[in-house]
């Protein structure tokens, strides 16, 4: 078969089935329309953030690793618990 003849079987095919033809292009402009505003929302959240951070200035926050100070203790703890390092 030749591409034109597919062509013109794909053509019938969608005037016969309209209504099918009508949501499945509704269903991907939608899908298509979200995939763009889920990706325009993530960029500028993270744009936000990111000047948001820089604006904070470099010596306002301070990120380490490990733990410091050993958890508190609970205030209704029954019987002694020791912490140590």
């Amino acid at each position: 078969m030749s591409f034109i003849m597919i062509l013109r079987i794909a053509v019938k095919a969608l005037n016969r089935n309209k209504m099918r033809t009508a949501l499945t292009m509704l269903g991907m402009i939608i899908g298509v329309a979200a995939v763009i505003t889920m990706v325009a929302l993530g960029t500028g959240a993270q744009t936000s953030i990111e000047s948001q951070i820089q604006s904070a200035g470099t010596n306002m926050i301070m990120v380490s690793a490990g733990n410091e100070s050993p958890p508190p203790r609970p205030s209704s703890a029954i019987g002694s618990i020791r912490w140590t390092k």
